[in-house]
């Protein structure tokens, strides 16, 4: 998407290990992802979403931090994951890879994204 969708030039794709993942797998990532931005398991998490245009994760617990820095999260499927059941809340969410491009579309509308933003923070208080 980033390479063949022109609305999504100058915007690259970084990668954040989680604190308890081996960053052996740093070099796997660069190979298999070229041009990709991969930070280790010591990167500063405010830092990356303060820069960060969206987060994509599967269940993580940074959506709610993520809300405060004005970074929209997307939830990506995986094996029956429920947001409302993991956040105490519906997050947009994407299932497959067509689904994933269409919800990050959105965010490129600057209502659209300031909304979801205002949502999340708004529910992200409410549950947290």
């Amino acid at each position: 998407m980033l390479t063949k969708d022109p609305a999504w030039a100058g915007y690259q794709l970084g990668i954040k290990l989680h604190p308890r993942e081996n960053n052996g797998v740093v070099e796997m990532y660069e190979k298999a992802l070229p041009g990709a931005m991969v930070y280790d398991n010591a990167s500063q998490l405010y830092t990356l979403l303060t820069e960060s245009f969206v987060q994509l994760t599967v269940s993580s617990t940074s959506l709610y931090e993520a809300a405060e820095f004005d970074t929209p999260t997307v939830i990506t499927y995986f094996e029956g994951n429920d947001p409302e059941r993991i956040f105490g809340f519906s997050t947009r969410m994407a299932r497959s890879g067509q689904e994933l491009c269409e919800q990050l579309k959105h965010l490129l509308d600057p209502a659209d994204r300031n909304a979801y933003i205002q949502e999340l923070k708004e529910k992200s208080k409410e549950y947290m």
